[in-house]
Order: structure tokens, then C-alpha cells, then sequence
């Protein structure tokens, strides 16, 4: 279902446009820079700067990155059975597995997801690489199933930016800090953006309440609709 791999290439199209890019209460910029330091000295129009900055970085470290994968790819192997299967159980769906994802290390601290080309990056530093492929992978499938069953909702919005996009990052902590999932990837480590904490008590509880998965989506964006 997930395979994992490089793509420089990617790395050098996100690196300039998440220089510029803040959501949720956090500027994606000053984390790259924690990382990449010697970025701050190139101004983000000098793509051509930026793009041999990448390419030096994979020349440098290219060893160093595909034991990385090979690393994730295996413990992902571990656990991806049992997490699509608690996943169908909280969609109500047994089709999940039917689709395949390409996760992609980075050397940016990003994460970002791609819905139409069912991909997403990871970064290889990440402390929690289970817990950030399944985040993304609980992206696609939230997306899946609220673009589907719930058009008459989401019709119209961006899945990138505002409500439908809120209400997805607050599914993912919510659904991802539950007892079986957490089992299942040995800890709950998802960090919720800083403009959402203030929902997720509430959105918890709508959750353990609920009756289905529709209804706690519905409640979800109810919630934040009456909030903003």
C-alpha cells in the first residue's frame, strides 16, 4: 500500500514555495531554517541558489537518506496491516487498501501531502516517521471519504487551506490519539497544529460519542463553523 523513496526533485520544487508558506499557526520557514541554516543567507527568488543548495545536500548525504528509507519501509511493513484495517473499521469501509501511496523522505521539515497524485514527504528526521506516514495516510483517506459521502459539505472548498482543511488536521489528532491506534503505532504523537488545541477537548469527546464516522465529521465541522 505505502512504498517509500527519494525525490530530489521534489525537494527543490517545495523548498522555495515553503519558504513563504504559514498555516495553522506556524511559519514553515523558521523551520526549515533550524535545519538548514545556510539558507537564511539566500533569498527565496534565487531558485537557482536554492535548487544547488538541494543538490549538495543529496550528493553529501545520499548514503546517509536511503538507509533511511530502506529503514522505513520495513518498520512501516510491520504495522500497515493492522493500521488499514482499524482504519476501515472507523470508516466503515474495507476498501482502503485498494490504493497506493509513494511516501517520500525529505531533507525539509514539511510534510506536506499531494491528494491527486497520492503522495506525500516525509522528513528524515523525523522522531515519529510511523506517525507521520500514518497522519498522511489518514489525510487521504479522510479526503476520500468527506469528498464522497460528503459533497453536499465540502462542495466548493479548498482541501489545502480554511475549514475543510481545518477539520482534517483535527480528524487526524483526534482519530490518531485513540487507544487502538495508538497500540497499534506504540505511541500517540501527533502535535496539533497551535490554532487547533483549542478544539481538540471537545472534538474528542464528539468522537468517543459518536454514532459513526459521518456524524462526528458533520459535528467536527459544526464546531468550527460556529467558532470562527
Amino acid at each position: 500500500m505505502v512504498k517509500f523513496d527519494l525525490n530530489k526533485d521534489l525537494d527543490i520544487q517545495v523548498l522555495p514555495e515553503f519558504l513563504k508558506v504559514s498555516g495553522g499557526g506556524i511559519d514553515f520557514s523558521q523551520s526549515i531554517y533550524k535545519y538548514h541554516p545556510d539558507l537564511k543567507s539566500i533569498r527565496k527568488e534565487y531558485f537557482v541558489l536554492l535548487n544547488e543548495y538541494v543538490e549538495t545536500f543529496y550528493k553529501n548525504h545520499l548514503t546517509e537518506l536511503q538507509n533511511k528509507v530502506n529503514h522505513l519501509q520495513k518498520d512501516w511493513n510491520v504495522i500497515e496491516d493492522r493500521f488499514v484495517k482499524e482504519c476501515e473499521n472507523i470508516f466503515n469501509d474495507n476498501s482502503l487498501r485498494n490504493h497506493e501511496y509513494t511516501g517520500y523522505l525529505s531533507i525539509l521539515p514539511c510534510n506536506p501531502r499531494f491528494l491527486e497524485k497520492n503522495m506525500f514527504q516525509i522528513f528524515y528526521l523525523e522522531k515519529s516517521s510511523l506517525g507521520v506516514t500514518s497522519h498522511e495516510l489518514l489525510h487521504f483517506m479522510f479526503y476520500q471519504y468527506t469528498s464522497t459521502r460528503l459533497q453536499n459539505i465540502t462542495n466548493g472548498l479548498n482541501p489545502n487551506d480554511g475549514i475543510w482543511w481545518d477539520v482534517s488536521e483535527i480528524f487526524n489528532n483526534t482519530v490518531l490519539s485513540s487507544t487502538d491506534l495508538v497500540n497499534i503505532l506504540g505511541s500517540d504523537a501527533e502535535i496539533p497544529y497551535p490554532n487547533h488545541i483549542k478544539y481538540l477537548q471537545k472534538s474528542k469527546e464528539l468522537f468517543d460519542s459518536r454514532k459513526d464516522i459521518e456524524m462526528y465529521i458533520k459535528d467536527l465541522f459544526k464546531l468550527l463553523e460556529e467558532n470562527s
